[in-house]
């Protein structure tokens, strides 16, 4: 329970604690500590007083009443913290402060309505941390998007929709992160698109179709990760192959069953 919250509950709301006499001593407190304003009663608020709170630390936003946000208010507090767009009522957000808020924390997107995205906003966001393409429309979401999203994060390929995927973005996605080669469609998997992922996260191996593994697939996955021999099909084992993977880590051994020895 907060101080305002117990007061109301005891009716004394009106209150005002000693350090809070007038705006002068508000605005002192808040200089010196931001989390003040939290304390401070709204008839002692003021711009100066919440401008403040906010350029310390613009979470602080979440104590200032929306009766006297903003625009200045909140660029300066989204400026400082991007992820205080929290605490900006929707009715009084734009595309100006929303672009602020992502330049300073890309995960402010998750914060931003619908109706204000755009383009811009988004590759901001994305560059930042691809894995916030899931916050991305699909009305929005395009190849430039996406691509910017995988070389941040490959793994970020996940919230790329099949209709979208191409052989470009896939490459992009399973150099940056082999492992995200879990989530290319096997109808545009080939063997360049899995030497890729291979090469970078052996333990892809796991998501490559028989109908497309090889010999020199394997062999590029043993060489990255030898733990990966334990995906390599019976089939296609041979000495070549698990010599690269106990070359690369001798434990992988016991991934090669007892009866190849028996061939």
């Amino acid at each position: 329970m907060t101080e305002k919250e117990f007061l109301k509950s005891i009716g004394k709301e009106d209150y005002i604690f000693p350090y809070f006499k007038n705006k002068k001593e508000s605005l002192k407190k808040v200089k010196e500590n931001s989390y003040s304003l939290r304390y401070c009663p709204e008839s002692l608020m003021d711009k100066d007083v919440i401008l403040e709170a906010v350029s310390q630390d613009g979470s602080s936003l979440q104590y200032c009443p929306e009766s006297l946000m903003d625009k200045d208010i909140i660029l300066k507090a989204v400026s400082q913290d991007g992820s205080s767009l929290q605490y900006c009522p929707e009715s009084l957000m734009d595309k100006d402060i929303i672009l602020e808020a992502v330049k300073e924390n890309g995960n402010s997107l998750q914060f931003c309505p619908e109706s204000l995205m755009d383009k811009n906003i988004i590759l901001e966001a994305v560059r930042q941390n691809g894995y916030l393409l899931q916050f991305c429309p699909d009305s929005l979401m395009d190849k430039d998007v996406i691509l910017e999203a995988i070389k941040e994060d490959g793994y970020s390929l996940k919230f790329c929709p099949e209709s979208l995927m191409d052989k470009d973005i896939i490459i992009e996605a399973v150099r940056e992160d082999g492992y995200s080669l879990k989530y290319c469609p096997e109808s545009l998997m080939d063997k360049y698109i899995i030497l890729e992922a291979v090469k970078e996260n052996g333990y892809s191996l796991q998501f490559c179709p028989d109908s497309i593994m090889d010999k020199d697939i394997i062999l590029e996955a043993m060489r990255q990760d030898g733990y990966s021999l334990r995906y390599c099909p019976e089939s296609l084992m041979d000495k070549d192959i698990i010599m690269e993977a106990i070359k690369e880590d001798e434990a992988s051994l016991q991934y090669v069953k007892h009866s190849f020895f028996k061939k």
